[in-house]
């Protein structure tokens, strides 16, 4: 048996039934589905990628660039974002759930994906990219008096890790890490996930919230948290080292 157009809501317990002839078998099946769609800007700054740069941040971040069937797959599941976004056809895109004035869908004053059609990749925008999966663990650490951009890096290799990229906190949040504590990303951005939303943590959406953007010469002055990454292999050698 095979599934797909599989959205994340899909995920489940299933049972099947296979009849043949006077014969069948029942079964039940877990399913998971991974990976999640998100909207990535630079740090500090809207609307800055050509195609080329919006590819290359997707990478960066632990990700590719979402094809449109993945942007509607998102829509279907809820995402919105009013921002107009690479995708991997070299259209540019964006989720709308309720429309508003500025912000439609694919039919004005409609919900659905607005489409602006294939673009000059010189064009700037932002992007949407796809993670498909984490292979290991991102956590979040803290110390007395916070820390600055270099000092979160320091610290997540101290912890046997690295700074987490965007699309690997997505990754974690999907699969429920929640903190409402903003903390350093690989890229200098600040962000936190949010899986059980109130109005003192950012609002009343689940989601990855994202702190006003940093200028670069703030990196260096600026204190936060930080959200670092450790590989499954990294991981289980930092687990045979304290066992």
């Amino acid at each position: 048996m095979a599934m797909d157009g599989l959205r994340t809501n899909d995920s489940g317990t299933y049972h099947c039934q296979v009849v043949m002839g006077n014969d069948y078998e029942r079964d039940t099946v877990p399913l998971v589905v991974s990976g999640v769609v998100f909207h990535y800007k630079t740090p500090g700054a809207r609307y800055s990628l050509t195609f080329a740069d919006a590819q290359l941040a997707c990478q960066e971040n632990s990700a590719h660039i979402a094809t449109p069937a993945q942007l509607w797959a998102a829509f279907d599941d809820g995402f919105t974002s009013c921002a107009a976004g690479w995708l991997s056809d070299q259209t540019v895109r964006y989720s709308v759930q309720i429309p508003e004035l500025g912000c439609y869908g694919h039919k004005e004053y409609s919900a659905g994906v607005r489409n602006y059609g294939k673009r000059d990749p010189k064009e700037l925008f932002d992007v949407y990219c796809f993670a498909r999966e984490l292979d290991g663990e991102v956590f979040h650490s803290s110390v007395p008096g916070r820390l600055s951009l270099s000092s979160a890096s320091d610290r997540c290799v101290s912890l046997g890790g690295r700074l987490a990229t965007a699309g690997q906190l997505y990754l974690a949040w999907k699969a429920g890490l929640h903190s409402c504590a903003p903390g350093w990303l690989a890229d200098g951005s600040v962000r936190y996930p949010v899986s059980w939303p109130r109005p003192e943590c950012g609002g009343d959406l689940p989601g990855v919230r994202t702190v006003a953007s940093n200028a670069t010469s703030e990196n260096n002055t600026a204190l936060y948290d930080a959200y670092c990454y450790r590989g499954t292999a990294a991981r289980n050698e930092r687990g045979k080292v304290n066992g």
